[in-house]
């Protein structure tokens, strides 16, 4: 029921980002890909892995705090880094009457980022008994969010894309508040697995509007393209990837091993 209410949230959206500059064109699904590739695994392995550790008081937050550790480390880099380079992006891609899908499109990636975070809380509360919680989080949501996007289409295709950033993360607080009291978890273990990804994509962003201030205006748009993504690679490979990828990789594999007792060992393991 909760995964149909979140369906119906994002359908919404879809319909509405298809007015004005954001018509049906591929440059949305360009900017879906990162967190559906990711996030459809997530959501596809994980209940069976907290409804194994249910029993267990200790389990489900570090599963919590291990799965979304792996989801900052690939989604923080991919959809922020996709919206610094969305100018150059739109420009080398489609035409100047897609100047104003470039606003949108850096907006809907920050609500991505954030979205791909809070994709398991709703699997946490269910196997807690609390899944009605999360029903109404998600009916509230769905019944706000087209308010939002009508008071956004005031200010065009940008401001209905500012309405996700500013209405989502309002109902997730209280998803938030009610996942953690339910593992035991506090909010600062939260935020220290967050940070090494926050920090990197941080640093990463910096570089990349660094270089992109500095390079000549007449530089050709793919030559453009080319050193601004391989700047945000190279100084996130460096400050992150490179200290936390064995970590990431040992992740991956138990996500994609059978849910045994073994493997939900190794994948809650501080």
């Amino acid at each position: 029921m909760v995964g149909q209410s979140q369906r119906r949230i994002l359908r919404g959206g879809a319909r509405l980002r298809q007015c004005g500059a954001l018509r049906q064109h591929p440059v949305l699904a360009v900017r879906e890909l990162p967190i559906e590739k990711v996030s459809g695994l997530i959501t596809r392995v994980t209940p069976a892995r907290f409804s194994k550790a249910q029993h267990d008081d200790a389990a489900p937050h570090r599963l919590l705090l291990n799965i979304t550790e792996g989801l900052a480390f690939v989604t923080l880099p991919l959809t922020i880094g996709l919206a610094l380079v969305a100018p150059e992006l739109v420009r080398l891609l489609l035409d100047e009457k897609w100047l104003a899908a470039i606003g949108p499109l850096q907006l809907l990636t920050v609500y991505a980022s954030y979205l791909s975070l809070v994709t398991i809380f709703p699997q946490i509360l269910t196997v807690k008994g609390d899944a009605c919680f999360s029903m109404w989080i998600g009916v509230w949501t769905a019944a706000i969010l087209p308010i939002g996007f009508a008071v956004g289409s005031r200010f065009g295709p940008s401001g209905i894309a500012a309405a996700w950033i500013i209405v989502y993360p309002l109902f997730t607080i209280p998803l938030y508040r009610r996942t953690f009291e339910r593992i035991g978890l506090e909010a600062s273990p939260y935020l220290r697995v967050l940070w090494p990804s926050l920090r990197g994509t941080a640093i990463m962003a910096a570089a990349v509007l660094s270089i992109g201030a500095v390079l000549p205006i007449d530089l050709p748009m793919v030559a453009r393209l080319g050193l601004l993504v391989s700047t945000g690679a190279a100084v996130y490979g460096v400050t992150t990837v490179r200290r936390q990828l064995a970590r990431m990789t040992r992740l991956l594999s138990s996500l994609r091993r059978p849910p045994s007792d073994g493997a939900t060992a190794s994948l809650a393991v501080e």
